[in-house]
This record gives structure tokens, sequence and C-alpha cells, in this order.
């Protein structure tokens, strides 16, 4: 469906403006002008209860409404795919934005902080540290237009538990005992010190408050590769507003709510059952049951940015994602397999070469 595009006009000259990493601001590329970007603070509410949430979990579903945006610049008809709040126009650049589509639009924004020419820099050090990388990779880097910007969503939980647990605690200590063993073709006895565990019964508690646990909530990108780029500082979120968005791609969440809940429940539960392995203490430990009340469980569904490049090698793609705000860096990557060819072509002549040299001239 059609849908006016908005765009956020320079005081000075008109052009569309966009938001300026690292900074408060808005930019415009034509005249060097500034405006910054007034929002008040976080409020409270702004997480959401989970519990009410997952009661009508239906309409929070992602929806998949396809909009088709005016561009003001070039008058092109520019179509965004489904949960998809904005992007520049293909055609002339002009940052193009709506409002979101989905049940549960984003609660805050987590602006850039990272600028491109950083991450490039970025980008470019982690290539150089790759053992066997192609040369293709490489070129892409000095290209200057590998990179570019996304705001993606993620599910944020916060949560206090309380875990009730039993076991047993396993204290080490040592026995002297006498064992046969064969010394000068003979079978002596010898005195050996044996390791064994006491183990004692115990219960107790433990409790672990949880806070900003994100969970990726898009497949835009693999969501492994975005795990890895944790942590994310979201105690520098800002209220949402589409100014921080102006000049970027921004996505909305895909992935259900429940799906993510689910995942973080399994991360808490890992987390909780370590907590109780140390509260066990002693050289080894026995979990015979966990109970885990949960409370004050709240959510919300913030945009992180993410600076990312995507290529193709060797038949297959290839992503490389950079935390637009703490500049941690992961990626897939390709190996030249013609340089590890060459590497051990080289290693095997040399190691030839010196065979030759010490059958010739070992002996003298």
């Amino acid at each position: 469906m059609h849908v006016k595009a908005e765009i956020f006009p320079c005081p000075g000259c008109g052009s569309a403006m966009r938001y300026a990493p690292g900074t408060d601001n808005l930019h415009c590329d034509y005249c060097g002008s500034d405006k910054p970007i007034d929002v008040p603070p976080l409020p409270p509410e702004m997480k959401r209860e989970l519990g009410a949430c997952l009661s009508r979990v239906q309409s929070c579903h992602p929806g998949a409404i396809e909009k088709v945006l005016d561009c003001p610049g070039c008058g092109a008809d520019v179509s965004l795919e489904p949960l998809t709040i904005g992007e520049p126009c293909p055609y002339c650049g002009t940052p193009l934005l709506s409002e979101p589509g989905n049940p549960l639009p984003p609660s805050a924004v987590l602006p850039f902080a990272v600028t491109h020419k950083k991450a490039q820099g970025i980008f470019k050090r982690w290539i150089g540290n790759l053992w066997f990388a192609p040369n293709a990779l490489k070129r892409v880097v000095d290209t200057g237009k590998s990179l570019e910007g996304y705001y993606l969503p993620f599910w944020i939980f916060d949560a206090d538990t309380r875990s009730y647990y039993e076991g047993e605690r396993g204290d080490a200590y040592y026995v002297t005992v006498q064992r046969m063993r064969v010394m000068n073709g003979r079978e002596v006895p010898v005195q050996e010190q044996e390791r064994r565990i006491r183990w004692t019964p115990v219960s107790g508690s433990t409790s672990r408050t949880f806070r900003d646990l994100p969970i990726v909530a898009t497949d835009r990108l693999p969501p492994k590769l975005l795990a890895r780029l944790q942590p994310w500082a979201s105690g520098q979120m800002q209220c949402f507003d589409l100014r921080w968005l102006s000049g970027f791609t921004s996505h909305e969440y895909s992935r259900p709510l429940e799906s993510g809940y689910e995942e973080a429940r399994g991360i808490m539960q890992s987390v909780i059952r370590n907590d109780v392995l140390r509260s066990i203490g002693g050289d080894e430990q026995r979990i015979y049951g966990i109970d885990t009340r949960y409370d004050g469980e709240r959510f919300a569904v913030p945009l992180f940015p993410i600076w990312s490049s995507t290529f193709r090698y060797g038949g297959r793609n290839y992503t490389i994602a950079v935390n637009a705000v703490s500049g941690e860096i992961a990626g897939e990557r390709p190996y030249s397999y013609w340089k590890i060819f060459f590497l051990i072509l080289t290693l095997t002549a040399i190691a030839g070469a010196a065979a030759w040299f010490y059958r010739h001239y070992g002996g003298d």
C-alpha cells in the first residue's frame, strides 16, 4: 500500500537530513547544517509486563504489509519489504522512513556511535588479521562501500529470580592404597594416593536478577552472528524517534515474542544452574532439582545499530557485522585454498631442500 514517506527537511536548504552517528544531531549533506534531536528521557513504562502480552500473544505477532513510498527526492515509487521501517532511496539516496506497522512498535533506539569511517577501519583491521583470506575479500574492504548501516530489532527481557535447589556437595580427599606395579620385569607392591569424594546432602537457595537480556528478533542477518556482538550498551538507549533512523535501513521484529522468551528462559536457566553449582561449593557437585520462581518479568523491543557487509565468494555468501556502539566485530570468513596450497608447496620445498642439504653436507 502507498504511504507517505517521512523525511526531515534541512532548515537551511530544505534537503532531507540524516542522523550523524556519534552525535545527537541530524546532519545535512548539502549545506552542512546540523539540527539537534531533542527527545525526552526513557519512561519507566518503556518495558511492558511480559505476562499480559504472552496471554494475548496472537495480537503481538508480526505483520507482513508491503509499503510503497513516494520518494520526494526523485519521485520514484520505492517498495519497502515487509517489516521495514525505512531505507535510503535506491535511486537518489534520499533517506525514506515510514511509521512502524507491527502491533508492538519499537520501544527504544540505541543510536549509532561508531561512524562509517571508523567501522571501515575496524573491518579492514579484522580482514588484515585473517590468515589465508582471499584477495577478493580484501578488495571488498578497499572499495570503501562495503559496509551498510542497519537498525535491527532485539527482544530484551528483565526478571528477578529466586531458585531453590537440592543436591550433594562432593569434597575430595586422598587415601593411601597399595597396588602391584611391574618394575624391571617384576611385580612389586607400591603405595599410591587415590582420590575419593565424600558426598554430603545440601539444599539452599540463590537469587539472580536479569536486566536487558538481549535476544535477536529478526532473521535479516544470521542470529548466531548477531549474538556474538554482545554486550549492547542498553543504558544508552533513547526514546524511539524516526529521526534516529534517518539514513539507515531499519527493520521491525519478525520473530514472535514467545519464541524470543523461550530462548531467554533457556539462557536464564543456564546462568541459574551455574549459580547453584557455585552455591553448593566443594570440589564436585550433584544437582537433583532446581525450582525457580520468576518475578518482575518485563520486556521491550528496541532497535540496535549494526554496520554489516555481505559478500559472495566461491558460490557462498559471507556476512560480517560490527556493533555500531562498542565496535565489536564478528563474521564469517572464507579461505583462499590457493594460498594454503602454495604455503604447503613452499614448506614442502623447504623441507626437501633441508633434507638434501643434510644428506650432502650433514656428515661434514
